[in-house]
């Protein structure tokens, strides 16, 4: 029978059960692992609150929020443009606020984004 290690680390608590001739390895690959992912993450508060110091009012509103999940999907205004069978430049407007979305196009964008539509509204 196998014996379980414990790993604790800052970012995760591991359990691991490796062959004997290998643990050792194993044991300082995770740790390698976990220190690259700590050194990685970075706290979604402290994120959010660089981005709405950054952008101010523009930040959550529905066409930042399109910005933001459109850049998430790696896509570029054209090609999700050509995706929801609208404009480049209705994106890029609704994108500024400078032209509202309705929930037709937002329930397309949705479907293409992977996301609730009613993000978008």
């Amino acid at each position: 029978m196998k014996k379980s290690i414990a790993i604790k680390h800052a970012i995760a608590d591991v359990t691991i059960r490796p062959k004997k001739k290998i643990a050792g390895l194993v044991v300082g690959e995770f740790r390698q692992i976990l220190d690259q992912l700590n050194e990685e993450y970075e706290d979604a508060d402290l994120i959010q609150k660089d981005i709405k110091k950054e952008h101010g009012s523009y930040y959550r509103t529905p066409g930042y929020i399109l910005w933001l999940y459109r850049h998430r999907a790696n896509l570029s205004q054209l090609a999700l443009a050509l995706k929801a069978n609208v404009t480049q430049g209705d994106i890029s407007k609704m994108e500024k606020n400078k032209r509202p979305m309705g929930k037709t196009v937002a329930k397309r964008l949705a479907v293409i984004l992977r996301i609730d539509y009613r993000k978008l509204l």
